[in-house]
């Protein structure tokens, strides 16, 4: 997998490619994406490639690897993966953060762990502007990307995960349809009101005077 994947973000360069760059691709056809696992190099000893770590894409071949091995990184290695990832991902291309990256990092595992809820989540879920580069997604392509994902995340009923959305309310609502915020939206954030756990029924009032600001009192 590792392999085919890290072929696909080498096509990217096409057209701007040189000998080195064909001559390292050529190596990693032939050796990741060997038939016999058993002679496939390790990540860790692709990641240690000077050539290839002079990309972006880089980040994004780590990450996707850290991701999927994340219940068994230890504290530490997390705490430096979060605090790292909101910076190296910046550079990586919408479309491969989307395609590779994105159910991974809106997990349920990301959302319960302190650091990801500190320095990740808040710039997942916000918009990138010509003033402020801290989101992953431009605001003419935020609500067609982000709105499907948030309707699924309410769906869920995580404590960490419902938590995050409730308090980050103002990244990502002013740029949502005011419609689906009234039709999708605002009835799960409602929901909070019924809750038995404090942090949820604070957290629910503070995001609902968020969309006071958005639909107006009389629809909230």
């Amino acid at each position: 997998m590792l392999g085919h994947l890290i072929v696909k973000l080498m096509d990217r360069f096409n057209g701007k490619s040189d000998g080195g760059l064909m001559k390292f691709k050529q190596t990693v056809k032939k050796s990741y994406c060997n038939a016999d696992p058993r002679k496939r190099p390790t990540v860790e000893s692709f990641l240690s490639c000077q050539y290839f770590k002079s990309y972006p894409q880089h980040a994004l071949i780590y990450s996707v690897e850290f991701l999927e091995s994340i219940t068994i990184k230890t504290d530490e290695e997390k705490r430096n993966f979060f605090r790292k990832a909101s910076t190296d991902l910046i550079q990586v291309s919408s479309d491969l953060f989307q395609k590779y990256l994105m159910r991974l990092m809106f997990s349920d595992l990301i959302f319960a762990d302190e650091n990801a809820r500190e320095y990740l989540l808040p710039r997942l879920l916000s918009v990138k502007t010509k003033r402020e580069s801290r989101g992953f997604y431009k605001a003419e392509s935020y609500a067609k990307i982000m709105a499907p994902l948030l309707k699924e995340l309410f769906k869920r009923r995580a404590k960490h995960t419902r938590l995050v959305l409730l308090r980050l309310t103002r990244w990502y609502v002013p740029f949502l349809p005011s419609h689906f915020v009234k039709d999708s939206i605002l009835p799960e954030i409602l929901l909070g009101l019924n809750d038995t756990d404090d942090a949820i029924v604070m957290a629910t009032f503070n995001s609902l005077a968020v969309l006071t600001s958005f639909l107006g009192a009389t629809t909230v």
